[in-house]
């Protein structure tokens, strides 16, 4: 049985594994095309410190195409709520880097969550 401080390590590692990507290579690409990253695009986005990721684990639920082999943490989007200006909202960003960008799952629920809670998107 693993202790939390094991669990916690291995937390730390799946967040390391979602903030990668498609991998530093594509990132670096991204970043040599003068282009901010998904979260970085968030976070200048919204007030600062605001953004609160929601699913950041999320696996793609697609299975055509060979996806089951294909898995990525975090489904190429970055989801959660934020606020601008003080205003409550829900964003999303996708990856460029995972899957050329395609939206997955988590942006499609952000939608869902949105009039229920009465923001913004």
């Amino acid at each position: 049985m693993k202790t939390w401080a094991e669990l916690l390590e291995e937390l730390k590692e799946k967040e390391k594994q979602v903030r990668s990507g498609g991998g530093r290579e594509k990132q670096q690409k991204q970043k040599q095309k003068r282009k901010l990253l998904h979260f970085e695009r968030v976070e200048t986005f919204v007030d600062s410190g605001s953004f609160v990721e929601i699913n950041m684990l999320a696996e793609t639920q697609i299975f055509e195409f060979d996806m089951r082999k294909k898995k990525i943490l975090g489904d190429g989007v970055a989801t959660g709520f934020a606020s601008i200006e003080g205003r409550p909202v829900f964003v999303f960003a996708q990856d460029v880097t995972v899957f050329g960008g395609s939206a997955g799952r988590e942006f499609i629920r952000t939608r869902f969550l949105r009039p229920r809670n009465k923001t913004y998107i």
